[in-house]
């Protein structure tokens, strides 16, 4: 899910379960949760992980795989 920060409140609760009720296996914003609060509402709607600027990539799209089953 990719928007600007004030978008995501209202996008994720709604876009996150109707993504995992379609199929998606992941769900990944694009940005950093604003408090632990936040974050465990969006983990609690079906987000899986968080890309944003600062954040560790390697270990983040490691662990995304092999939640996915790809063997590396």
């Amino acid at each position: 899910i990719c928007g600007s920060d004030d978008q995501y409140p209202d996008w994720v609760p709604q876009l996150a379960p109707e993504l995992r009720k379609r199929g998606a296996r992941q769900v990944l914003v694009a940005g950093r949760p604003a408090d632990k609060e936040t974050q465990s509402r969006y983990e609690q709607a079906g987000v899986t992980a968080f890309i944003y600027l600062g954040v560790d990539v390697v270990d983040t799209l490691s662990d995304l795989l092999d939640r996915m089953g790809v063997a590396s």
